[in-house]
């Protein structure tokens, strides 16, 4: 046989690696701290396909009350014309501000998770009304 022989079986890395919490998975920088298995080691794993880096994105949490009153503060500034249609007013008195920049959050997260990880859904609440 040629070549250098494995220190660690394929069970004994997935098994160091679901030890490691979700967060300290989102580089390989940190799993390889967490884990204690060497960076190499990792990205081998990876190019046999059995750990993967798998996006989650966070998506805004708003209720139907939350959609329904912006969709009335939308709808108070169309104002109708005499030909029937609608037009939105100029709104030349308001200043709009971009709330994500207040509340920064990581929208889009990478985590290195084995073959049987099941997804999970997240969801932010920088989007709620105050």
């Amino acid at each position: 046989n040629s070549g250098t022989t494995r220190k660690r079986t394929k069970a004994e890395i997935e098994a160091a690696i679901k030890e490691v919490d979700h967060q300290n998975r989102q580089t390989l920088r940190s799993l390889e701290a967490h884990s204690k298995i060497p960076k190499t080691t990792l990205l081998n794993h990876m190019k046999e396909s059995n750990l993967k880096a798998k996006s989650s994105y966070s998506k805004p949490m708003l209720s139907d009350d939350n959609k329904d009153d912006r969709m009335r503060f939308a709808s108070s500034f169309l104002r109708p014309q005499s030909n029937g249609t609608h037009m939105f007013a100029p709104m030349h008195e308001y200043v709009h501000v971009d709330e994500k920049w207040f509340f920064l959050t990581k929208a889009k997260k990478k985590f290195y998770v084995t073959r049987r990880w099941p997804s999970v859904q997240s969801r932010t609440r920088s989007s709620l009304q105050k």
